[in-house]
């Protein structure tokens, strides 16, 4: 039965710039980076910002122990890195003997709790750096790996939750076996930095016929049911194949929502144009209802529906729209957390979102903002350079919390708490990026009837004069 010849073929058209996640997937080298020397190097708990892009592919995100953080912080130190580590378990089939083996790696590599996931796999986590190898290489003993169950590939397949129960689910199941070894990456990057196989000199050329050198532009997810039951959510699946059983037998699937290659242009989207320019349109300056998207982009945005919707550009300019027509607006808070959804790496499209989400009224827009920007921060470097805009944004959205808290009479502690975190957000900003200083210092001190307020309430806060004194050594103009 053929059903995966025709899925996720290269597009043809002119190259686009790539953007700054592809560039790192390109220069990797099929997905191998510096990752072998730096997981080799127990000096540091963390590999870098490019490698942290790569380690998705092989199954693994950096994170740290949010439960340590505040004690560590007081007692000057860093945070408590580690790794999470998925296991690829198409299906969410394993053996006695394979959970056995994951349970015991769990016990003796990992925090060491097994945990089980909603795409049917295991998922291992609070695995210090030194651990990584040896773990791999024991799942590896039972025929497991990890190898695309994060990333942006083809990520763990579904498929039907008892592959005994009957000869047809056992078929399904089988399928979706085989759609996860279609769909991996061809390069052996795992096996060379995990398994320890040697690269050969003069061998053929990597490939990726599927992919591509960058890979996806976000991750994709496919399932296989079988009615009448849909215990896998096929119609939330970004390719779902569903059954077609007649007398007892598999006859063949009924394909949804497929997402990538030639078939996307069957599916009615929003122009891409409108999309990038209601995307790159300023916001208001002044807060207020006056229009700042052209009538007829946002006609053109929202004759679609959010489950038209793909990219993180098309939620953030159809929410906008929404946002404009009706600044209570329930589907634009919803489109703007779909897009984080969509792109939880990728930084410039989070700080599109949280800024758009400063300009929603309270409590929803800075409860958004917090909630997407802490939710990047908290899995990539947070001191990373190029993280100061996030911080600032961040700072006014703590700003418009404590303004907030004071107007609805909230309790002493909730407005302190505010005030220290808007306190501690510019400072993180001002002290990746020093331009950020008059910025920040305007927003606590605008001219009279200025929306541009988030840090007003505290304008005579001592502690945020002392971060925001001074002025940087090149002035430049403000980014909101």
């Amino acid at each position: 039965m053929h059903i995966f010849s025709f899925i996720m073929t290269t597009d043809s058209a002119a190259p686009k710039p790539l953007v700054a996640n592809e560039g790192i997937k390109t220069a990797s080298r099929h997905l191998r980076g510096n990752l072998k020397a730096e997981f080799a190097d127990l000096s540091t708990p963390t590999v870098s910002a490019d490698s942290e892009q790569l380690i998705k592919f092989h199954g693994t995100y950096q994170q740290d122990d949010r439960d340590q953080r505040v004690a560590l912080k007081k007692a000057g130190k860093d945070k408590a890195y580690s790794f999470m580590l998925r296991v690829r378990l198409p299906g969410g089939k394993a053996t006695a003997q394979q959970w056995l083996v994951l349970d015991d790696l769990a016990t003796q590599l990992a925090s060491p709790s097994l945990r089980l996931t909603t795409r049917q796999t295991f998922q291992f986590h609070g695995v210090v750096k030194g651990n990584m190898k040896p773990l791999i290489q024991g799942m590896h003993k039972v025929l497991l790996d990890s190898i695309a169950a994060c990333g942006d590939v083809n990520r763990n397949v579904m498929g039907p939750v008892n592959p005994e129960q009957s000869p047809v689910q056992e078929q399904v199941y089988q399928d979706a076996k085989h759609w996860s070894d279609y769909a991996l990456p061809k390069t052996r990057a795992y096996h060379e930095i995990w398994l320890d196989e040697e690269l050969v000199a003069g061998g053929e050329p990597e490939i990726e016929t599927m992919y591509g050198s960058t890979y996806l532009p976000r991750k994709f997810k496919t399932g296989f049911a079988v009615p009448p039951s849909n215990d896998i959510d096929v119609y939330s699946q970004d390719l779902g194949y569903i059954a077609i059983i007649e007398d007892g037998k598999l006859v063949g699937y009924n394909v949804t929502r497929l997402v990538l290659g030639p078939a996307i242009r069957a599916i009615e989207q929003p122009d891409a144009a409108v999309v990038a320019r209601v995307a790159a349109t300023p916001i208001s300056p002044t807060r207020t209802l006056t229009p700042t998207i052209g009538e007829n982009d946002a006609n053109e945005l929202l004759r679609f529906s959010i489950d038209d919707l793909r990219t993180p550009e098309q939620f953030i300019a159809w929410g906008r729209a929404k946002f404009e027509r009706n600044p209570e607006s329930e589907d634009a808070v919803y489109a703007l957390e779909r897009a984080t959804d969509h792109a939880p790496g990728d930084r410039k499209a989070i700080e599109n979102l949280v800024l758009a989400a400063l300009y929603i009224p309270a409590p929803k827009g800075f409860r958004l903002a917090i909630r997407c920007a802490q939710r990047y921060l908290d899995i990539y470097q947070h001191d990373h350079a190029g993280n100061a805009n996030l911080y600032a944004f961040l700072a006014c959205a703590f700003g418009q919390a404590h303004r907030y808290e004071v107007e609805t009479n909230g309790s002493v502690d909730a407005i302190e708490s505010w005030r220290r975190r808007a306190i501690e957000a510019s400072a993180m900003a001002v002290k990746l990026d020093p331009n950020w200083k008059p910025v920040l210092r305007s927003l606590a001190n605008p001219p009279a009837n200025d929306g541009e307020n988030d840090l007003e309430g505290l304008k005579d806060d001592a502690d945020l004069e002392q971060q925001l004194a001074g002025e940087p050594s090149a002035p430049r103009a403000p980014r909101r």
